[in-house]
């Protein structure tokens, strides 16, 4: 993890009347929309050991992060599927009856809460494995974690500057340069969305260049 102040050095130079306290609130609201669309940043967590006849587990996330999504699991070296209950319903209707040594499916009805499909017959510590998790940062953290700053530090500050640049009667308030950068920003989440989603190998991505606001 990295402290949000050495996020800053860029937006210092476009804000120098801006107080510093805001430029950390800007950073972090734009890094947890910027990780809750693209789900960039990804963690395995702790095993999660089963009860007998309980479908229900919590997922305990790091700290200072929030689970965006479950991504991922394994139970008895096997991988489950996500699905969800209409979809359940429509293969098997009595699926919450239905129990086993192996679950097959997961059900995540909140990214921190997951079911497991049929429910174990039997406890087991530390049963599911490779538990994966889209993660966004927590809204009073103090700092980011390091992907962000390695791969995605201009995005960042994209996503912060739209924002400093709209607060209402602020002595840097200019719309139009909010809009320019929210536009990058929201560029930038595409292409992160992207290649999160093919993963990080043979993926070729090229932005296509934009100019400032009156820029010839």
């Amino acid at each position: 993890m990295i402290a949000i102040a050495l996020f800053l050095d860029r937006i210092r130079r476009e804000l120098t009347e801006c107080p510093q306290p805001v430029m950390i609130d800007a950073v972090r609201d734009a890094a947890r929309e910027f990780c809750d669309k693209t789900q960039v940043w990804r963690e395995t967590v702790d095993d999660i050991s089963t009860i007998a006849n309980e479908f229900e587990y919590d997922i305990e996330p790091p700290t200072r992060s929030r689970s965006v999504a479950i991504i991922s699991m394994v139970h008895h070296g096997k991988p489950l599927r996500p699905k969800s209950e209409r979809e359940l319903n429509d293969l098997l209707p009595n699926w919450q009856e239905l129990t086993a040594s192996t679950a097959t499916w997961f059900v995540s009805d909140t990214p921190e809460l997951l079911r497991l499909v049929p429910y174990p017959s039997e406890s087991e510590t530390d049963a599911i494995k490779q538990v994966r998790l889209a993660l966004k940062p927590t809204h009073d953290t103090d700092q980011l974690p390091d992907i962000l700053h390695r791969d995605y530090l201009e995005d960042i500050g994209y996503g912060a500057m739209a924002r400093l640049f709209r607060i209402p009667k602020s002595e840097w308030k200019d719309l139009g340069l909010a809009d320019f950068y929210q536009n990058e920003f929201m560029r930038a989440i595409g292409t992160a969305k992207l290649r999160a989603a093919r993963g990080y190998q043979n993926t070729i991505l090229q932005a296509r260049p934009t100019r400032l606001p009156g820029a010839p």
